[in-house]
Formats: structure tokens, sequence, C-alpha cells
């Protein structure tokens, strides 16, 4: 199975380095894992994972990393094997 090019919106990515760079060095080890665990969930058959939200025109999936946790939500282009970043919730696991 061929895997997906995951992107993320560069609103996302832009308020993500912004947290990590003003964040201290162990949340940004979390942020990085977090990062990192979404891009292979997503990379990974996005279509089967998480749920559809109709009114985000997308799915979401939460990512799980220690004491954190994230709600991702994207969309998903079969075609191109591709899948785009839309929105990132963050909270406590």
């Amino acid at each position: 199975m061929s895997r997906f090019t995951v992107h993320w919106d560069d609103q996302v990515q832009a308020d993500f380095v912004n947290a990590w760079v003003k964040a201290d060095s162990p949340t940004r080890t979390i942020l990085t894992d977090l990062a990192n665990a979404v891009d292979a969930a997503l990379a990974q058959s996005p279509e089967s994972i998480g749920r559809f939200v109709p009114e985000e025109g997308g799915r979401v999936v939460t990512v799980v990393i220690g004491v954190a946790a994230v709600s991702v939500f994207y969309q998903t282009v079969t075609k191109d094997r591709s899948v785009l970043v839309l929105r990132m919730v963050f909270r406590r696991a």
C-alpha cells in the first residue's frame, strides 16, 4: 500500500511553529512527538481512521502522546494520495 503525503495548512503550521518556539524544552519535546505522530497516523489509510465531520468538510482523528492530545481535522485527496491538515485542537489527555 502506498503512503499518503501529509501537508499542513500554512496557518496551522505557522501557529504550531510559533507555539513550539515559545515553549520550554519539555513542551517542545511533546509538540515534536505530537507532530510526528500526526504525520505518521495520517500517512497510513487516512480515509479509514477517525470520523467524518460534515461541518468541517473532512475527517477528525485524535492523537494522544503521553499527557497531550490533539484533535486533527483534515481532508484527504485520494487521487493525489495526499492529506491536508486543516485545524488542530490541543488539550490534555
